[in-house]
């Protein structure tokens, strides 16, 4: 038997009454210990199993954290072990193991208990309604317990169903009062999701660094589909996609909602948290990226661009807000005004997805070359031997100098005692065969 085992056994022993219920209880416990005190492998063993504490925890004797006073008993053990505890037990630990059988015959929404005896049934509700004489209810404001003598701190009768408290806050703090003082409003300060790209956070005011919103995390599924995807913009939109559109850099500009009075302002390469914008900036939030350091806006009153250095005709600086997209269903601009053969949207340029094949060859275009015809043809299957006499070659189209067919090598191997060569003649010095070569020891 374990050593912790009957280390509590020991204990249970010395307030217990020396009878043969408490003979019967420890035979109980001694044999659960020789299965093992791991769960698992009692498990495969026997079946289903239910936690018990050697020592009830109710006692107060020993702590509730402690594994050691755990055993692992069935379904029918654990009850008949309850049933002892009530027949080897006196005073205050008698009353609690009255409680404790009662809980274990109980049903609720969450726990379907055992099917007991109508004689078992009476004989639970009778002991536990007279461990209940002598008792009244006590409350502190706050909890409510069953008691004979009144704790200090306490008053006789239950808590009151009508409780009046409610929250109360002034902007800052907090408090759970009956009556609201001055300065102060009903009702909870509210709460919102703040995020920095990477965590989030839930705040009455935007912390430093942080914006309105949530981080939404993908899953392996979602990654796997994502894989080549970047981030570009142009520090107004932000795109998705493997290669840079013309126009974009690495980054992303993130639009704003205003927070209290203050909104995001950026011009490319910073941002600022103000009341109003400042010079060469507009509304928006740009992710600093370290791929995009060292560049700067530069813009020519219409549009604008990031580089390095200065475009001929631009110059230091953001435009002016009211930029908008216009296309002419081929190419997209950015600008404060609608230029002449545009109207106002996004044209996306798609690149030519269409296959065209002649038998031999498969081509993409946009439109279909001369000799071709729309599909694609599997280039494998269609391939041939060809040969010259002396070489092979397997295509689809015969290559000059060739003739459908295989030529077989006619090449024999020739030895000088020495080395081994495979040639169509022999050379001179040589002979028909083959010089095996014995390794050193």
């Amino acid at each position: 038997m374990n050593i912790y085992c009957s280390q509590y056994l020991e204990l249970l022993q010395s307030i217990a009454i020396p009878n043969k219920y408490t003979k019967c209880y420890l035979a109980i416990i001694t044999n659960a210990s020789s299965r093992g005190m791991n769960k698992e492998l009692a498990k495969a063993s026997i079946g289903y199993l239910e936690s018990h504490h050697i020592v009830p925890k109710s006692f107060g004797l020993v702590n509730k954290n402690i594994k050691e006073n755990q055993i692992f008993l069935t379904a029918k053990e654990h009850f008949i072990s309850h049933h002892l505890l009530i027949k080897m037990m006196t005073g205050q630990y008698l009353q609690k193991m009255i409680f404790g059988l009662h809980q274990l015959c109980s049903s609720n929404k969450f726990h379907k208990r055992m099917k007991i005896s109508a004689r078992l049934y009476e004989r639970i509700q009778s002991m536990a309604s007279q461990a209940k004489q002598g008792k009244q209810w006590a409350n502190d404001g706050k909890i409510m317990i069953a008691t004979a003598e009144l704790p200090e701190g306490f008053q006789w009768g239950r808590l009151p169903n009508n409780i009046t408290k409610f929250f109360c806050n002034n902007g800052v703090d907090e408090i759970y009062v009956d009556e609201c003082p001055e300065g102060y409003i009903v009702g909870q300060i509210p709460k919102y999701k703040f995020t920095n790209g990477v965590t989030d956070v839930l705040r009455a005011i935007c912390p430093p660094g942080f914006w309105p919103g949530q981080t939404f995390r993908h899953s392996e599924k979602s990654k796997k589909k994502m894989t080549g995807l970047k981030w570009f913009t142009n520090g107004k939109d932000t795109v998705r996609t493997r290669k840079c559109p013309s126009g974009f850099y690495p980054g992303i500009t993130r639009k704003q909602k205003a927070v209290g009075k203050y909104h995001w302002f950026t011009n490319g390469i910073e941002n600022k948290l103000t009341i109003e914008c400042p010079d060469n900036f507009w509304a928006g939030k740009t992710v600093k990226n370290s791929k995009n350091k060292g560049y700067r806006c530069f813009t020519n009153g219409e549009s604008f661009t990031l580089r390095k250095d200065c475009p001929e005709g631009f110059w230091l600086g953001a435009p002016q807000t009211g930029l908008h997209h216009y296309t002419n269903g081929v190419s997209n601009t950015l600008s404060a005004v609608c230029p002449e053969g545009f109207r106002a949207g996004v044209t996306s340029v798609r690149k030519a997805n269409k296959w065209f094949t002649n038998g031999t060859e498969n081509k993409k275009a946009e439109v279909c070359p001369d000799g071709f015809k729309p599909g694609r043809c599997d280039l494998q299957k269609n391939r041939r031997w060809f040969t010259d006499g002396s070489k092979n070659k397997m295509c689809n189209i015969q290559p000059n100098g060739f003739w459908p067919g295989y030529t077989s090598s006619n090449k024999k191997r020739f030895t000088n005692g020495n080395k081994n060569i495979l040639t169509y003649e022999c050379p001179a010095g040589f002979w028909p065969g083959v010089t095996m070569k014995k390794k050193t020891p």
